[in-house]
């Protein structure tokens, strides 16, 4: 019940009008509903945007457009644009021949033709790897892939290990492996995300199926922190 809760108002949305891009009587303008699915609401705005409509183009990820002057996403302007070379590759990402764009933001330096996403947050290109649209500094360029998924990902490559942007200080780059929740270990250390546990022991730290903390011989950890364990 809890479930159609949440998605009753959504579906009832697709009576309420038309979302995304809307060319009407040579204007553009974006419409959307501003509520999310877990604060759902059918209030629809509608704003328009100052788009040369004769040149105007949607993308086929909806979210992304241009005309001949501006590259748009989620109806907002995002800077000047090639709208020849111009398309939008995913959701989350675009570009011209000059320029790539990450949710509607540039990405200072990539390379438009080589770049592409790896698995959240993390991108690469022929030259730069990424967190986001942050340049990453890695060791070893060619190797730099994404192990885990989502909040719990890690970038590596064959000799170093990144929580987004940050470099984990691991010792032992061969032993490095995953324990879930933003936990891992080395032969030297445990590690969450790109920071070391100090105090952590090495041997029976581990994370409970499904959980979100850390346990060891001595007791729990939520992040960084050492804590009691609930009884």
């Amino acid at each position: 019940m809890r479930i159609l809760a949440l998605f009753l108002p959504l579906l009832l949305c697709a009576a309420c009008g038309p979302t995304g891009y809307i060319e009407r009587e040579g204007r553009v303008y974006w419409a959307a509903y501003p509520g999310s699915s877990a604060h759902p609401t059918l209030e629809r705005v509608e704003r328009q945007i100052e788009a040369d409509a004769a040149t105007f183009r949607q993308e086929r990820f909806r979210d992304w457009a241009s005309d001949r002057h501006q590259a748009y996403f989620r109806g907002r302007a995002i800077g000047p644009v090639d709208q020849v070379s111009f398309s939008a590759r995913s959701n989350a990402l675009a570009a011209d021949r000059e320029t790539v764009w990450l949710h509607g933001e540039p990405v200072d330096g990539a390379d438009p033709e080589s770049f592409r996403l790896l698995g959240n947050p993390y991108a690469i290109d022929a030259y730069n790897a990424y967190s986001g649209r942050l340049r990453i500094e890695v060791c070893d360029h060619p190797t730099f892939r994404v192990i885990g998924e989502g909040i719990d990902s890690f970038g590596v490559d064959d000799q170093c290990v990144f929580a987004g942007s940050f470099r984990v200080p691991v010792e032992d780059r061969a032993s490095f492996e995953l324990l879930g929740a933003g936990y891992a270990r080395d032969s030297v250390a445990v590690y969450w995300r790109q920071y070391k546990l100090e105090g952590a022991d090495l041997q029976t730290f581990h994370v409970p199926s499904g959980m979100r903390y850390g346990v060891d011989r001595n007791g729990c950890w939520t992040g960084t922190q050492p804590r009691a364990c609930l009884q």
